[in-house]
């Protein structure tokens, strides 16, 4: 499913939830404004989201190396703790990245990782990996792509419009 919320409005819509609010791939992919930090960084979203982030997601296994690391630089300048994930699309991605901790139920995680007891495990895929995993996936999510392309451009046509209007 599809939202047109905005990241303001996730975000204060997990207020009062047993939950934390994480950040992630915040670097985003190459050809989006997506992800958290890009969008801070680029003027598009106040920088005072950082601080309703709960966690900052260090390892996605679909990001790359160096955004990875730009990834756990942020979360260590804000203070939070780092999670990781496959970002997993088909059963051959799953467990590529993964958070641990030893506890067995659900709110003890979250409140290992609250504290910072958590590790990441992980790695980036390599290049032939995300190949391989767009094919498999391409057909499957072709009733979402019009969707998709249509909700991102809307979100860049918005973000444009704000630049251009600052630089006026």
């Amino acid at each position: 499913m599809l939202t047109t919320m905005t990241s303001e409005e996730i975000l204060e819509a997990a207020e009062g939830y047993s939950c934390l609010r994480g950040a992630a791939h915040p670097y985003g992919y190459f050809m989006f404004n997506s992800g958290l930090a890009k969008c801070i960084e680029n003027g598009y979203l106040d920088e005072s989201l950082y601080g309703q982030c709960d966690v900052v997601e260090g390892i996605c296994a679909n990001m790359s190396h160096k955004e990875n690391l730009r990834a756990i630089s942020l979360a260590s300048r804000l203070g939070v703790p780092v999670t990781g994930g496959s970002d997993g699309h088909v059963i051959f991605d799953m467990g590529s990245a993964v958070t641990c901790t030893t506890s067995p139920e659900p709110g003890e995680f979250l409140e290992e990782l609250r504290k910072g007891r958590a590790r990441v495990i992980g790695r980036e895929q390599y290049l032939h990996s995300k190949i391989i995993t767009a094919g498999a996936i391409c057909a499957r999510f072709m009733p979402w792509f019009y969707p998709s392309v249509k909700i991102h451009y809307e979100r860049t046509i918005v973000r444009l419009n704000q630049e251009l209007a600052k630089r006026r």
